[in-house]
């Protein structure tokens, strides 16, 4: 008898994209994870939250001098600073998506690509302004169709016009469930509200994740070949 080895093949497939399956998935991923998703929107909402108050009291208070100064300072502010903190929520998102351990350090994950960042920012505020001045349709369409650039920047580490170019293709063929995806989203939301601050949260992680959840099962992780061979007995 001969032994012949070959590698082991993980018997796993990728994910068909599927609406109702990222929800469903998405739900059992929020509650197994809800610690994680709990601590980091406290970490960074209090942040966001502090700088807000501060330029809130500093445009408020006459001695500080004219209110508009500290209203675009407030703008900059949400560019600069919590524009790669939500970056790095999605980054968050992203790894429990993919079943990878998430910590909340990757909240900042965004400041490791600081300039795609800001520059991806910029540019999603003038297409999608463009976007709606051309009416609310043109708006909604650049808006699903742009709308995983930012997971492409902050996951795969490309440039801010690679990662608008990526979502274009990623999206096309898509706009019809990516829309049913913003549909169910909306009672989801509603629903949060009725049950006041205590259901708000859980939704809105609820429908994160299932944005997230779709993405990955766009941009599946080809599985690794295993390195050890197991032997197969020939006659």
């Amino acid at each position: 008898m001969e032994q012949i080895t070959e590698p082991t093949i993980p018997s796993i497939l990728p994910e068909i994209p599927s609406v109702a399956a990222s929800f469903e998935k998405a739900w059992k991923l929020l509650w197994s994870n809800i610690g994680i998703l709990l601590l980091t929107w406290i970490v960074v909402s209090a942040i966001a939250l502090a700088g807000q108050l501060i330029f809130t009291l500093l445009s408020t208070t006459p001695a500080y001098g004219e209110p508009l100064y500290w209203q675009l300072a407030s703008f900059v502010f949400s560019v600069l600073i919590i524009g790669p903190l939500e970056a790095g929520i999605l980054f968050v998102m992203i790894r429990i998506s993919r079943g990878q351990n998430a910590r909340v350090r990757d909240a900042f994950e965004g400041f490791n690509h600081y300039g795609s960042v800001i520059l991806l920012t910029i540019l999603f505020m003038v297409i999608l302004f463009g976007g709606f001045l051309l009416l609310i349709v043109p708006g909604i369409f650049f808006m699903i169709r742009l709308y995983f650039a930012p997971f492409l920047l902050i996951e795969k580490r490309m440039g801010a016009i690679d990662a608008i170019k990526g979502s274009w293709e990623l999206t096309k063929g898509r706009f019809g469930q990516m829309l049913l995806l913003i549909i169910i989203s909306i009672p989801v939301i509603i629903g949060g509200l009725l049950a006041l601050l205590v259901g708000l949260i859980p939704a809105a992680f609820w429908v994160s994740l299932a944005f997230t959840v779709f993405y990955c099962q766009l941009t599946p992780i080809e599985p690794e070949i295993s390195s050890e061979f197991v032997p197969i007995t020939v006659e």
